[in-house]
């Protein structure tokens, strides 16, 4: 190795140099000549010992280096913690491999979670598609009645509204995983947010006799309008899928000195207390989800509520209905 020749090298250049001090020592007297002898001879065998040592440790940490590299060595806590040049060095090699061994772990966490989140996606995309292609065929047939013309193109445009809603829907959570969903922070009032949420549901409302009861007259927030009118809208939505005609839907907002919060309680089906904590998981869908349920809505909610340093809590009961509690934390310094 290059270290040995160096070692060598410096070597053979102390021995040339002691032995012109020691014969010049001896031509001086024999005593200051015998000092030479082992003054010079206690220098050399102290720097042998300690460049064989140091080259010993730098050959340690090139081979650990090796096997890192390699991926076939463990990652160890530096043993060596005393003061100097090779010791700093250590500690820097174990906090790169450390940093290095972490992101490993994010990568192959990251590969993981999208090859669930691409099977996720096909698993939830064939069920649609298989249904437009039998509708599809089905309306190929020339002696298909005109009613029944009507009734798979109705279909067929169903589900091209699912998936297109799944997808958007789907993005804007990627957004979120990605960290790239620009949230503003600007002051909110509550009642604004509700009022803008529940717009494309009355017309909804009405058709299935259904009570929307407002009571958002105080509470104000500092939050992205936009986002959060997203998240109630989808906790809306799930409370009315879930809900039988002529049922009531109640959003009462409060403030406090810590937060503004609202409630949003409706007197549906419930939710079996074995799906209550996944109910925010992406594609889960418990015992009482609807057949056209797809698992993304509350989802979202809960991204765009984590971003917005905003908690949501569901409280529910088998037959009695579903309360989900949304507060919306003051920055308080």
């Amino acid at each position: 190795m290059s270290e040995d020749k160096h070692f060598r090298r410096a070597l053979v250049l102390g021995l040339v140099i002691s032995a012109l001090l020691i014969g010049v020592g001896f031509w001086q007297s024999i005593t200051m000549g015998i000092v030479c002898l082992v003054g010079c001879g206690a220098l050399l065998a102290i720097f042998c010992l300690y460049t064989r040592n140091r080259i010993r440790e730098i050959r340690r940490l090139s081979d650990y280096l090796t096997t890192l590299v390699n991926g076939t060595a463990p990652l160890l806590v530096p043993a060596n913690n005393q003061e100097g040049e090779l010791s700093i060095l250590e500690n820097n090699i174990y906090k790169t491999a450390r940093k290095l061994q972490t992101q490993a772990e994010l990568m192959q966490k990251d590969k993981t979670y999208l090859a669930d989140a691409l099977a996720d996606v096909s698993h939830q995309l064939k069920t649609p598609i298989t249904s437009m292609t039998v509708m599809t065929d089905l309306l190929l047939e020339e002696d298909l009645p005109a009613e029944k013309r009507l009734e798979f193109l109705k279909g067929i445009s169903a589900q091209l509204e699912k998936m297109q809603w799944m997808i958007t829907t789907l993005l804007k959570i990627s957004k979120f995983d990605a960290g790239t969903a620009v949230l503003h922070k600007e002051p909110v009032e509550l009642a604004a947010v509700v009022e803008q949420a529940l717009a494309p549901f009355i017309i909804q409302a009405e058709l299935r006799q259904m009570t929307l009861a407002v009571d958002c007259r105080q509470g104000q927030f500092l939050g992205d309008r936009l986002w959060t009118v997203e998240a109630v809208q989808n906790i809306v939505k799930n409370c009315l899928e879930h809900m039988d005609n002529g049922g009531t839907l109640r959003l009462t907002g409060t403030q406090t000195a810590l937060y503004c919060r609202l409630v949003i309680a409706d007197d549906g089906c419930g939710i079996e207390k074995e799906d209550l904590p996944h109910i925010f998981e992406r594609f889960y869908k418990g015992k009482n989800a609807g057949a056209d349920s797809v698992g993304v809505g509350l989802a979202l909610s809960k991204s765009v509520l984590n971003r917005e340093n905003a908690t949501v809590e569901v409280q529910s009961t088998v037959g009695v209905g579903t309360t989900f509690t949304i507060r919306f934390y003051r920055n308080i310094i």
